[in-house]
């Protein structure tokens, strides 16, 4: 029991002499990718501080090749400022400038690292609207995200994105609401959706999501036969 403790503080000082803050890298056994290394990690901050692991995350998504999120940070060039390599230097900047538990910290340009001037403390939905995968768009004067325009107008996000891809016009995107008819005419006969959907072995859901979702017209809606994880 000794010798493997011996060896785990071995490992831990090992791990920490190859951090260089000079280059940014940092040893793959510094890591939050592996559950192995849990508990090893400098100084006497553990895991149970809430504010370290957001440290700690921060430096492996830039410096650490083998983090599932290391080519979203460190592979476009995001790195975190030297200053803040250091946790109590990191700690002060945060408690100076308005962290809680529950914030996340947030780039302000996405395109730039982990420095003072360009972070702040973010709700997860604050957060969610400022990734650079989000689409922002114009109409009547305003600017908003998809996900801020879908709330707003009580539209599903992945509705205007069809809409958009299918080269509707602005106007037509924003303005028509999405609606769906529990009884549909078509071929002369007038059924509910869960009557047509049991005649043409097409699940309800699939229907309405055609119809409500995509803007099928109702023809293609209920004759179109879903094929492998296609709608």
């Amino acid at each position: 029991m000794l010798q493997l403790e011996l060896r785990s503080n071995i490992k831990s000082k090992a791990c920490d002499s190859q951090i260089k803050p000079e280059t940014g890298i940092s040893n793959p056994c510094d890591s939050d990718c592996s559950s192995r290394f849990s508990g090893l990690f400098i100084g006497d901050y553990t895991m149970k501080t809430k504010l370290y692991n957001v440290w700690r995350n921060m430096r492996q998504r830039c410096f650490n090749v083998l983090c599932p999120g290391y080519r979203y940070y460190g592979g476009r060039g995001i790195k975190v400022c030297r200053e803040w390599l250091n946790f109590d230097t990191f700690k002060q900047w945060a408690s100076n400038n308005g962290y809680e538990e529950g914030l996340s910290i947030e780039r302000i340009d996405n395109n730039s690292g982990y420095y003072p001037g360009n972070c702040r403390w973010a709700t997860r939905l604050e957060q969610a609207n400022n990734t650079r995968q989000n689409l922002n768009l114009e109409y009547q004067g305003r600017t908003q995200t998809l996900s801020q325009w879908a709330r707003e107008l009580n539209i599903k996000k992945g509705t205007l994105l069809y809409r958009l891809k299918s080269g509707w016009n602005k106007k037509r995107v924003f303005t028509k609401k999405p609606t769906y008819r529990k009884i549909i005419h078509f071929q002369g006969r007038t059924q509910t959706i869960a009557q047509w959907s049991k005649e043409r072995n097409i699940k309800r859901s699939t229907i309405i999501m055609r119809i409500t979702k995509y803007g099928w017209p109702i023809e293609k809606a209920l004759t179109v036969q879903p094929k492998g994880g296609d709608i």
